[in-house]
């Protein structure tokens, strides 16, 4: 029986585990996607410099840098933990600078 109760506790973690890596990785490639739409969105601001488009890229960015709080700082309402891991946080600090 204490086996059986081990495993069990033990396929919960790797499963609630599983499902924070996922949405971190879905999150990174958001990222990906929102460079993209600043660049884009940018451009255009360029070549019609308005209150809306100028708007759209400030939109962006916010989401940009709140999903970027979210990945390092852990987020409840996305499902994400604090980032911890000593090598990573080195890496993010080498990226800030």
């Amino acid at each position: 029986f204490l086996v059986q109760l081990v495993s069990t506790v033990w396929l919960f973690y790797l499963f609630s585990y599983q499902k924070s890596l996922s949405i971190a990785i879905n999150i990174a490639g958001r990222q990906r996607m929102l460079t993209q739409k600043m660049a884009k969105e940018t451009f255009i601001y360029a070549k019609n410099p308005t209150k809306e488009n100028l708007k759209r890229i400030l939109d962006t960015a916010r989401l940009f840098d709140e999903s970027l709080k979210a990945l390092k700082e852990g987020s409840e309402k996305l499902g994400l933990a604090k980032l911890t891991d000593e090598e990573a946080l080195k890496k993010w600090e080498i990226c800030k600078e």
